[in-house]
């Protein structure tokens, strides 16, 4: 018995434990390799998604901080502009000696007809002697702070009010004040420019803000002027900013604002302020982090989502590599590898990527496409997912006139076989962008389309032509401008059956300037003479600079001759104050020449040489005048 138990025992076979014990090197090397894999691609993928949001940061900042800038510019635009018709309205009340009537400033659009910004002429007791707007009952501003303080005033200034108030209006209203006097130079009363809040926030651009975003004007102790996010106005006891983030005395800076109780609704923005150099206000623009991100959200959705999908196949391929032979395992991984690279090589393109099938009714007339294949690129553009694009049809997208305009294009390229063009997203349409570059190639029975978008180039575009017109030094519009312009505005005037006038300025004396002072001090002079050239037109007016000490002024429409003449006795009297230069005070008159459309000519040329002969005339009969054009002698 002992002889037969022996042999039996020898022959067993070993145990299962046995047999993983002695390759579980082997089996296991397939685990621990995947699961390095998936770590490694969760790290990249999560690497990629946080250098998305840092990018992102990074843009918004610079974005806000623009934006900023931008509106602190245009705000002092505003103010100058509303400074400007004040000073206008006391020229004017002063030459019709008390009796200018200001609905006929209204009539002649010297103020915007929308409400937001109206003048109001008070006398010296504080009563309202005539307005652009109708004034509540009983109205005084004898006890007004601006009123007040033009009154005690001792020189000629802008009054800006430090808080809102309803005091002449059914509306709280910001005043800008000038003092009125009398010929001995005794305070005669004020021009107050009413602004609503509203007027200062009109700034709202959907190019460049978002319904999300907000955009807020401040003074420079906190107190908020005006606010509001997207196209929805906040009143002035209920602003879109709750609460300032912090008071710095720093100009302009940028913060991250996540508390939820900053804002209105609550959300996250990246808040930037521009105080203004010139006036007590400062602009806050505050970018959504929610919109931000959002055309982020899909394609880190998918980088999640590959990220999933690749741990679980990572998973699988770990089980079959126990069950099957290392050879086997090993060229499925690598099969499935050269797959995946190659659609995230696919989708690393910036271009998206369309296949469209055409659609056509019982009777062969095309009304569809079908789209057969995108890729995230081209998802991401439409602002869908991937696979809700797939296998959908291309109406489901557009509608009403977009979707016009886009059959005439696919009709085109099934006719030609390629159509190539750039155009401008329209804010109802589903596309992401300003600008795209749409290419068009006919296939079997469809068309492959590609869209690029293409909008920080015709920005940058934009850019250079704003450099090209206008004039480095003074910042009016330059003679390039000019010569797009006049062309323009005669046509318009010559359909409207309304008259142009073009003044050419000359100043006399300034080439002692330059001679005794230098160039810097005429380049501060042609600084301030621009500023007063401006500061006599109406806002609608335009002033060029030729070059040199040369201007021309575009009044249009005018009614009659003396419109013109008018101007060029405010341009001719505003230069006969002297200049307060750095290095000194330097008196320069000026000479001024007119013509007018259509007496003295029908093209730009005409006007502009017939302009400048008169101008000569003005020169060569005494200098500080105007003269008119004149033809052999006579007006023309």
């Amino acid at each position: 018995m002992p002889q037969q138990s022996a042999p039996q025992a020898w022959m067993k076979p070993p145990s299962r434990m046995a047999f993983i014990k002695g390759n579980l090197t082997t089996i296991l090397i397939w685990p621990v390799g995947c699961l390095i894999l998936a770590v490694a691609i969760w790290s990249i993928t999560l690497s990629i998604i946080k250098s998305d949001h840092e990018f992102i940061e990074r843009n918004a900042r610079k974005n806000a901080s623009y934006i900023a800038t931008s509106f602190a510019q245009h705000l002092t635009r505003l103010l100058d502009q509303a400074d400007q018709s004040a000073l206008h309205l006391r020229l004017d009340w002063q030459q019709s000696k008390g009796q200018l009537l200001l609905d006929n400033q209204l009539g002649q659009g010297l103020f915007p007809h929308n409400g937001l910004l109206s003048a109001t002429i008070i006398d010296r007791k504080g009563s309202v002697v005539t307005s652009t707007r109708s004034i509540k009952a009983g109205a005084s501003v004898a006890k007004m702070a601006y009123f007040v303080a033009q009154r005690d005033a001792t020189e000629d200034h802008l009054h800006i009010a430090q808080q809102l108030s309803a005091g002449l209006f059914d509306k709280p209203t910001i005043q800008l004040s000038r003092r009125l006097q009398d010929a001995r130079g005794a305070f005669n009363g004020v021009i107050v420019i009413s602004a609503e809040p509203a007027y200062f926030t009109a700034f709202f651009d959907s190019a460049s803000l978002g319904q999300a975003d907000l955009l807020a004007v401040t003074d420079k102790q906190g107190t908020m002027r005006g606010s509001r996010i997207g196209n929805t106005l906040y009143p002035s006891d209920s602003p879109a900013i709750r609460h300032m983030p912090l008071r710095t005395p720093v100009q302009r800076g940028i913060i991250k604002a996540s508390d939820s109780t900053i804002f209105a609704d609550g959300e996250t923005r990246y808040l930037a302020w521009q105080a203004l150099a010139a006036y007590p206000f400062v602009t806050l623009i505050g970018l959504s982090e929610q919109q931000l991100l959002a055309p982020y959200i899909a394609t880190w959705d998918t980088y999640r989502q590959a990220a999933i999908s690749a741990s679980a196949f990572l998973i699988a391929l770990s089980l079959i590599g126990i069950i099957m032979s290392v050879r086997m395992a090993q060229r499925h991984y690598q099969s499935e590898e050269v797959k995946r690279t190659y659609r995230i090589a696919t989708e690393g393109g910036n271009e998206g990527f369309y296949m469209l099938r055409a659609i056509f009714d019982t009777e062969q007339h095309l009304v569809d496409f079908l789209i057969e294949d995108c890729n995230e690129r081209g998802a991401l553009l439409i602002g869908k997912l991937r696979e809700h694009l797939i296998g959908s049809r291309f109406t489901e997208h557009n509608d009403g006139i977009s979707l016009k305009i886009w059959f005439g294009v696919f009709h085109k390229a099934m006719q030609s076989g390629f159509y190539e063009d750039e155009f401008e997203v329209v804010d109802s349409g589903p596309l992401r962008g300003t600008w795209l570059h749409r290419r068009l190639v006919r296939a079997d029975t469809g068309l492959a389309m590609t869209l690029r978008d293409v909008s920080a180039i015709k920005n940058h575009n934009n850019e250079l032509s704003r450099v090209a017109n206008e004039d480095a030094l003074t910042a009016l519009p330059s003679r390039h401008w000019l010569t797009g312009f006049l062309p323009a505005a005669i046509e318009r005037n010559a359909k409207a059956g309304s008259m142009l006038a073009l003044l050419f300025v000359d100043l006399d004396g300034f080439k002692s300037v330059n001679d005794t002072l230098g160039h810097a001090a005429g380049d501060e002079l042609l600084q301030q003479a621009a500023r007063r050239l401006q500061s006599v037109l109406r806002p609608g007016d335009h002033v060029v600079r030729l070059g040199g000490d040369e201007f021309t002024a575009i009044l249009e429409p005018i009614m009659s001759e003396n419109d013109a003449t008018r101007v060029a006795v405010r341009i001719v009297e505003a230069f006969n104050r002297p200049f307060i230069l750095s290095q000194g005070i330097k008196s320069v008159g000026t000479s001024v020449g007119i013509s007018l459309f259509p007496r003295d000519g029908n093209e730009s040329d005409a006007l502009l040489r017939n302009a400048d002969t008169a101008m000569y005339r003005a020169k060569s009969e005494g200098k500080n005048q105007y003269r008119m054009y004149e033809k052999d002698g006579a007006p023309d």
